[in-house]
């Protein structure tokens, strides 16, 4: 009996271990599983990094472009009103100096007609003076 009983025992610890051990394996298939499961989602996600960046990429690069093309449009924009800017510093220039040429004619007529105007004047006082001496 003691030995069927110490078979007995070194079965159950037999069983007890095989079935720790197919508890491990069952458990280290699951793990397996897990990291290729794991494995799959991080190339996925490595792949849709690599389109993300090839996208920020192209974006930046158009960017860029867009950069340049308003630094450009800008650059000949203010060339353009610099330009514009002294053309219309130099037509007030000339204007000015139009308008004093002018200001300049007209008061040399407006003396000249007044010193017409102060001579028929005296000329009328000569003659009314002449007048009353005559009368007199």
């Amino acid at each position: 009996k003691a030995v069927v009983s110490t078979q007995s025992t070194g079965e159950h610890i037999n069983n007890t271990t095989q079935s720790k051990l197919n508890a491990m394996k069952e458990r280290l298939t699951d793990v397996e599983a897990d990291n290729i499961r794991l494995r799959g989602g991080i190339k996925s996600l490595e792949r849709q990094n690599e389109d993300i960046e090839k996208v920020s990429s192209r974006l930046k690069g158009e960017r860029d472009k867009v950069e340049e093309v308003i630094r450009g449009e800008f650059s000949e924009r203010l060339v353009h009103l610099e330009e514009e800017n002294r053309n219309l510093k130099t037509e007030l220039v000339e204007c000015r100096t139009r308008h004093k040429l002018e200001l300049e004619r007209t008061e040399r007529a407006h003396e000249t007609g007044m010193g017409d105007v102060q001579g028929r004047i005296t000329s009328a006082f000569a003659k009314r003076d002449e007048l009353i001496r005559e009368l007199r």
